[in-house]
């Protein structure tokens, strides 16, 4: 499958966008649908943008985004993505049931769905099937063991804690599969801070997760993106705790993502909410 490095940039900014709404879900008595805009920009650039709408009820929530290209980005690429996700909420939490993308730039393009029950995938189709080769001495081979026990992109990163929200908030080593690689995420406190998203978005407090990132199959050890991932120690997703009226617990919602590059620092930030009864 071509052009990875830009198709998987692109569905992160899908997936990221929807992580904050799936958050709300299982405070949503009756039927509602938020809406909500995240910035991506690298060394301080603007290179892409997605948006997400998000229908959701107190037991089920359906997601659709997309991230697209956009200022001088546009001028070497036109790449475009969407991703989906659904499931129904438990406990608090969201219960994926599917997970799928699309992605196009150019003449190519591509398609991911992913079936999920009991955090186990009991299905899972790609477009175009990647071409039969020899494979890579040093890819990690994923076999069934890798695709139980886990989440979706986007359901990944919501979960409910205790009030106040402090340095505990942050402890959580999240499995994910992305249909194409097993990998866990962990988060970690590193500090407090205030997130200012203007006046049509979240302003206020933040806590502060260091993320790393550790690759476990389907991925090439030799491969300089995934070296680079894996040794980044100054990754950082910012959560705003948002409280659950009716109980003393809180929702931890990601409003900012820094990820340092090579090429300067990658940030996804929030900058537009709505929400329709």
């Amino acid at each position: 499958m071509t052009n990875r490095p830009i198709r998987l940039a692109t569905l992160s900014r899908a997936v990221f966008a929807g992580l904050w709404v799936t958050a709300l879900t299982a405070a949503s008595a009756d039927a509602a649908t938020f809406k909500s805009r995240y910035d991506i920009s690298i060394a301080g650039y603007k290179i892409g943008e997605s948006s997400v709408t998000a229908e959701v009820t107190d037991t089920a929530y359906t997601l659709s985004g997309e991230g697209k290209a956009s200022g001088l980005s546009r001028l070497i690429t036109d790449a475009r993505g969407t991703a989906t996700a659904s499931g129904r909420m438990a406990n608090d939490r969201p219960v994926p049931a599917s997970f799928g993308y699309t992605y196009r730039e150019g003449d190519n393009s591509s398609r991911l769905d992913m079936a999920i029950r009991g955090n186990t995938v009991t299905g899972l189709t790609v477009e175009p099937e990647p071409e039969q080769k020899d494979p890579e001495p040093d890819r990690v081979v994923l076999t069934d063991a890798h695709k139980r026990g886990i989440t979706d992109p986007v359901s990944a990163l919501v979960w409910q804690v205790k009030a106040p929200a402090g340095s505990h908030s942050c402890d959580r080593t999240v499995p994910i599969f992305d249909g194409e690689q097993r990998y866990d995420v962990r988060l970690t406190y590193k500090r407090r801070d205030r997130f200012d998203g203007g006046s049509k978005a979240y302003q206020g407090p933040v806590i502060v997760c260091r993320i790393d990132y550790t690759p476990v199959a389907g991925h090439r050890e030799g491969k300089r993106e995934i070296r680079e991932l894996k040794e980044n120690s100054r990754m950082e997703v910012w959560l705003a705790p948002l409280p659950d009226p009716g109980s003393d617990s809180v929702f931890l919602v990601p409003v900012d993502i820094r990820i340092p590059t090579r090429f300067g620092l990658l940030q996804i930030a929030m900058d537009r909410l709505s929400v329709e009864p």
